[in-house]
């Protein structure tokens, strides 16, 4: 995906690695990934590096001298430098945080990327199909004896 240019399957195959904590070797994925201007590959990458999932070396210089003022206000690199920044993965050398485009941000405590999310697993996923299967089963019912006055007791089991 990577030599494709398919950056959302880069990002998407980088996010479940991450959700199924499986390391990654990071210098490779990165100087694969060199070319591509993408703030979500560099987040994911930074989020995996901090929870020991990013095997190697980040460039992390290269990233932080790509953010400046200027290119926050006009390219990708916004998101990276104020999710990077607001994380802890990277460093405000610039004072970003408090200029016009950050500040209202991080006054309310914005985020666009939650470190703290993961991809569902087959479980949750199954616990909650059932739930809803549930639910929808008492609505029924519950509608048939508003509307006819029928008592379905079979229901019940559901």
């Amino acid at each position: 995906a990577i030599e494709k240019g398919h950056t959302y399957e880069v990002i998407w195959l980088l996010y479940t690695l991450r959700g199924l904590k499986r390391p990654v070797d990071a210098k490779a994925v990165c100087r694969a990934a060199g070319g591509m201007p993408s703030a979500a590959i560099a987040l994911v990458l930074m989020d995996m590096k901090s929870k020991g999932l990013g095997l190697g070396k980040l460039p992390i210089a290269d990233w932080q001298s790509q953010i400046t003022e200027d290119s926050a206000n006009t390219d990708w690199t916004w998101l990276m430098a104020y999710e990077g920044i607001r994380n802890g993965w990277l460093l405000d050398t610039h004072g970003l945080m408090t200029k016009p485009l950050f500040e209202p941000l991080i006054r309310r405590n914005i985020a666009f990327y939650d470190p703290r999310r993961n991809i569902p697993t087959s479980a949750s996923a199954a616990e909650k199909r059932v739930e809803i299967r549930r639910r929808n089963m008492f609505e029924i019912k519950d509608m048939l004896k508003g509307l006819r006055g029928i008592e379905l007791d079979e229901l019940d089991e559901y």
